[in-house]
């Protein structure tokens, strides 16, 4: 569990934005795709760079993960929960949920399958333009 005194460790919003700007800094943003599951975490780093009054550091696509999963998988259009999402796919639930690296982790394993996945039932890679196609929520 999260306490107070970690909390209180921990490295202020703006020293974490100047991190993350750092890093994306690295990447071409044509070849980086920003992705949660759903729209919540997404729109909480905006809300929380404009309340700080830093810009909003990513500048690529963004992918709704819980759109685009149920979605590719015929589930249709309405977003799945990210641990029902795991189980119908049969892969396992790690971690703990709502805990930010464990979420982001589940994430990735539900994006990775989906984005492999063939209509034809073989698995191949689909390059970010590919995935965004009918899917950018930004």
């Amino acid at each position: 569990s999260i306490t107070q005194a970690d909390v209180d460790r921990a490295d202020g919003f703006d020293v974490v934005h100047a991190k993350w700007a750092a890093w994306l800094g690295k990447y071409d943003i044509g070849t980086v795709l920003l992705g949660s599951y759903g729209l919540y975490d997404y729109k909480q780093i905006m809300k929380d760079c404009a309340y700080h009054v830093l810009p909003f550091p990513f500048r690529g696509d963004h992918l709704n993960i819980k759109e685009y999963v149920p979605t590719k998988f015929g589930w249709g259009k309405k977003g799945v929960g990210q641990q029902k999402a795991l189980k119908r796919l049969g892969i396992a639930v790690e971690g703990v949920a709502h805990r930010g690296i464990d979420d982001a982790r589940m994430a990735t394993k539900l994006l990775q399958r989906a984005a492999y996945a063939g209509e034809d039932g073989h698995w191949y890679r689909l390059a970010a333009h590919e995935v965004m196609r009918g899917y950018h929520n930004g």
